[in-house]
């Protein structure tokens, strides 16, 4: 395990009650910011020249073309997205069964070595999670719209809300569902919104077509 937060790390340690450590790992885990990714797979793969690295990112492409222009890492590097987080970070937040049944989206280069993949998925299926193929485009376009769009309706409802006073407690569980991701990191979501940038432009423009096709109807009273 390697952590920039001391604290977080020895926690981890704890945790699991690892008390060695890991001098030729098979499989390598990237999970970390968007933009830092890229960096921390040229750094990894020079540090343990065997292993296969992947990454647990919410955003693809841009991190998959900055790693295929090196063909002898992109070969041992696949990128993941495993659609189990949670609001909460850090290692006093884990839970041994957050990948248990959930969808685990795997991008793979086609420059990959299928054995490599292979491992890759066997991790997933260990975490027990379902593995699911696409290209890194189109997990960028989908995720722009099933995930990327609602943390920012959450975080602009939030935000519209937040003067209200206490009267606001009156709100039902409705509500309470659809605040509970505004509460995430947002140094995290800036990065990822700003790696994501194209396809979630795109996602806002449609939704706000809708929205002002909503407006123009209760204007003419439709």
């Amino acid at each position: 395990l390697q952590d920039r937060n001391e604290r977080a790390l020895q926690l981890a340690y704890d945790l699991i009650g690892f008390k060695g450590k890991v001098e030729n790992p098979d499989l390598v885990v990237i999970a970390t910011t968007p933009n830092s990714i890229a960096s921390l797979v040229f750094e990894l793969a020079k540090k343990y020249p065997e292993a296969t690295l992947l990454d647990v990112a919410s955003t693809k492409a841009k991190t998959q073309a900055k790693i295929d222009s090196f063909p002898d890492i992109a070969k041992r590097f696949i990128g993941t997205h495993p659609i189990a987080g949670r609001e909460r970070g850090g290692p006093q937040s884990a839970r041994s069964d957050l990948f248990v049944g959930r969808a685990w989206v795997v991008t793979p280069s086609i420059a990959v070595d299928p054995r490599r993949f292979d491992l890759v998925g066997e991790f997933i299926e260990a975490m027990g999670a379902a593995r699911y193929e696409m290209s890194t485009k189109l997990h960028d376009a989908l995720f722009a719209k099933i995930s990327h769009l609602p943390q920012i309706l959450s975080v602009i409802l939030a935000s519209s809300i937040s003067e209200m006073g206490p009267e606001v407690s009156l709100a039902g569980q409705g509500l309470r569902d659809m605040l509970r991701i505004s509460s995430s990191d947002g140094a995290l979501w800036s990065e990822i919104l700003l790696e994501n940038q194209e396809e979630i432009l795109e996602s806002i423009d449609d939704f706000q077509g809708l929205l002002d096709g909503l407006r123009d109807a209760l204007e003419d009273s439709d």
